[in-house]
């Protein structure tokens, strides 16, 4: 039955487009947009008006969510590294820790005439 509704929908929606331009073709350009823009407008009031109705049936039907228990947060493990002047802090939580180390920035390193 849902199949035969779907079809007979799309050969509904088919017909009245053929049958929509035939009129078009008839009454010229002109009169057709006119036409075409009325019928735009009632067509876009009334996706409006079925977005409106959907929303406050999702509102009303909407299943309420009981609040999930407050579970304690793990204890976080801290350091903090300095290294030349540059503070670094890391917050581990049950996991590895990769460091990344950085060498000295341009203007730290010493050309070997100066030494």
């Amino acid at each position: 039955m849902g199949r035969a509704l779907k079809w007979g929908g799309a050969v509904a929606a088919a017909l009245a487009l053929a049958g929509l331009g035939a009129y078009f073709a008839v009454v010229g350009l002109d009169k057709a947009n006119q036409i075409g823009s009325l019928i735009g407008s009632f067509v876009a009031l009334a996706g409006l008006g079925l977005s409106a109705y959907g929303i406050v049936q999702q509102r009303r039907t909407a299943p309420t969510v009981p609040a999930a228990p407050i579970q304690e947060a793990p204890s976080l493990k801290t350091q903090n590294v300095v290294a030349r002047g540059n503070a670094t802090q890391y917050a581990v939580m049950d996991g590895n820790l990769n460091v990344h180390y950085d060498p000295a920035p341009p203007e730290a390193t010493h050309d070997e005439a100066d030494s």
